[in-house]
């Protein structure tokens, strides 16, 4: 048997676990035989200028249907979304981190700055997705065409010809490279979408061949191949390949699948970038493409609902087309009191014990202020605070305090995420006040880093006494935008939406909460803010 392979580092790396795999799984230990293909020839143009499609695959395609090679390997984001006549995906493999990561020279470095790289810096990438991501949250960068296998462009960035660049975490992580002396930094998804199906491994093989098939087979993933099957959908029904700047990324929660979209169209100014959740493959897939797809928003007045009150809504109020849009916003929740007295007494008495202190809403920096205030405790010159999202961090220096630490994108494992990296190399002990139904993201990110991880309960919320009679004066909603999980158990419990009502989303907690009550596509916002929501709705989902 043989195994067709490209020749570079790491797609030679790649060739050598498929060969460990099999002998271990199957008994069989192919030949490597190294194929060059067009994108190893040229190594100047960028994608965009290369013709055609399968840069890094047709020859090693033609190779297995002329029967020099029985199975070849792949990175699967170079595969083409559509096999050639005779070919079968024989395997998907265990993936490795799908993230972006950019590697910056310490005197460029700027932390202060979205992806830590100073103001001005040229940055190198042949990437159409991620020259459209990095000209969307940092126009100000020179962004400079890179090619050549990895260590090749690490090693140009040290020869300082570039201030940083951008390159797949998981290429980086299979050939443990050295990359002392370099600032680096993996790029949350929320923030930075990966491209389809990266970081995972594809076998490829003749169809019929059942004897190869049956050995590659051991080295399946089903579960995997389903999620990059939704992430590579988007791409193949969109007919792209290297040059389309898709982004897509695909999960599986407890309640259903998430696929982030990131996408620049030609057409529009502004790339689109939205998350759709759903129970079913397919549909979360339609309903991606006909948001992609849609040109204009219907003429009827539309009715919407937003869970906030009106003195907090009203950002979002205001920038809905009032021609488009009848907006409500609903007094769904109600603050109490709630947690254990004698915690609380302990944790504000020994407040300085804590080195940092994480806030995820307004609403908790606004009980425990009242908290201090009652304990007469007050934060120290040693102690750090960290916010998810500018909302909080402004409530947070309202009230007077500092701010050390504000999370870009605002979810618990992405804000766990930063601050284990932060706090990577300390025992620091940490403080985490919340309310009663906060999720388990932050912990669970955190946790297992040695990081020592207090949970304080502050508050809980209940139903308004406001929001029976409200809704009893209301026209039905045709799209409902949740803020909060506990808003979705709140307002559905009154039974005013049906399963084909349209519903958005601030964040991945809400989306699951909506998911297990069963409806089958939640839209979720990328932007968290009442403009990203507002935004959210504008783009069209009215049509849905």
């Amino acid at each position: 048997m043989k195994l067709g392979t490209r020749g570079s580092d790491l797609a030679l790396w790649q060739a050598r676990l498929v060969r460990a795999s099999l002998l271990d799984a199957a008994g069989i230990e192919p030949e490597i035989v190294i194929i060059k293909t067009q994108g190893d020839k040229d190594q100047v143009a960028t994608f965009d200028k290369m013709e055609g499609k399968g840069f890094f695959t047709k020859e090693i395609e033609a190779a297995l249907l002329d029967r020099s090679v029985d199975l070849a390997v792949h990175s699967l984001k170079d595969l083409q979304t559509t096999m050639p006549g005779g070919l079968a995906l024989g395997a998907v493999l265990k993936r490795a981190d799908r993230r972006d990561m950019i590697l910056i020279r310490p005197e460029a470095a700027d932390p202060s700055r979205t992806l830590g790289v100073k103001e001005g810096a040229t940055i190198g990438t042949s990437s159409a997705r991620r020259v459209a991501q990095l000209r969307f949250l940092r126009p100000d960068l020179n962004i400079v065409a890179l090619r050549g296998n990895v260590p090749t462009r690490v090693q140009r960035l040290r020869e300082g010809r570039f201030d940083a660049i951008l390159i797949a975490a998981a290429g980086l992580d299979r050939l443990e490279l050295p990359l002392d002396g370099l600032v680096t930094q993996r790029l949350p998804e929320a923030l930075f979408v990966p491209a389809p199906g990266q970081g995972a491994l594809a076998i490829q093989i003749r169809e019929g061949d059942s004897a190869t098939q049956s050995a590659v087979e051991r080295l399946h993933n089903e579960e995997l191949a389903g999620i990059v099957w939704l992430e590579r959908e988007i791409l193949r029904r969109m007919d792209g390949g290297c040059q389309l700047p898709l982004g897509t990324c695909a999960d599986r929660t407890p309640e259903g699948i998430r696929l982030q979209v990131f996408l620049k169209q030609p057409t529009r100014e502004s790339p689109l970038r939205f998350v759709v959740a759903g129970h079913d493959k397919s549909e979360i897939a339609d309903a991606a493409l006909a948001r992609i797809n849609r040109a204009s928003a219907p003429p009827d007045k539309v009715n919407v609902w937003i869970t906030r009150e009106y003195d907090k809504a009203g950002e979002f109020i205001n920038a809905l087309d009032p021609a488009r849009f009848k907006t409500e916003a609903l007094s769904v929740h109600a603050m109490i009191e709630a947690g254990d007295p004698q915690q609380q007494s302990a944790s504000l008495k020994n407040l300085t014990a804590y080195d940092w202190v994480l806030f995820t809403s307004q609403k908790t920096v606004a009980r425990f202020a009242a908290l201090l205030k009652q304990h007469g405790a007050s934060f120290q010159s040693g102690q750090r605070l960290a916010a998810v999202g500018s909302r909080t961090a402004k409530a947070m220096r309202d009230q007077g305090w500092r701010v050390d630490f504000i999370s870009e994108v605002a979810d618990g494992k992405s804000f766990g995420e930063a601050m284990r990296a932060r706090l990577r190399d300390t025992n620091a002990r940490i403080l985490f006040p919340c309310g009663a139904k906060a999720s388990n993201d932050l912990e669970d990110s955190i946790g297992g880093s040695g990081l020592d991880f207090e949970r304080l309960v502050c508050y809980d919320t209940v139903e308004s006494p406001s929001l029976a009679p409200q809704l009893e004066r209301l026209a039905e909603p045709h799209l409902i935008v949740f803020t909060s999980p506990s808003a979705v158990d709140i307002l559905l419990s009154r039974r005013r939406a049906t399963r084909n009502t349209t519903v958005v989303s601030i964040g991945p907690a809400t989306t699951d909460r909506l998911l297990s009550h069963g409806f089958p596509i939640v839209w979720e916002t990328v932007d968290r803010s009442m403009t990203g929501l507002a935004a959210e709705v504008n783009s069209g989902l009215s049509a849905d």
